[in-house]
């Protein structure tokens, strides 16, 4: 299960970097970006958070 959910993270990061970089491009909408930006750091932070000890 952590390796498809830092998979899906990595890819909305991408998704987002490639997004901006090519803009003119492929013409998608900046907040459609910025929230696949944020949901991927989010999920990498979720993925790898320290875990508490027991």
């Amino acid at each position: 299960m952590k390796f498809y959910a830092t998979f899906t993270a990595f890819a909305l990061l991408a998704l987002g970097i490639l997004g901006f970089a090519f803009n003119g491009t492929f013409n998608v909408p900046t907040p459609t970006l910025l929230i696949e930006l944020a949901l991927g750091i989010w999920g990498l932070f979720a993925v790898f958070r320290r875990q508490p000890k027991q």
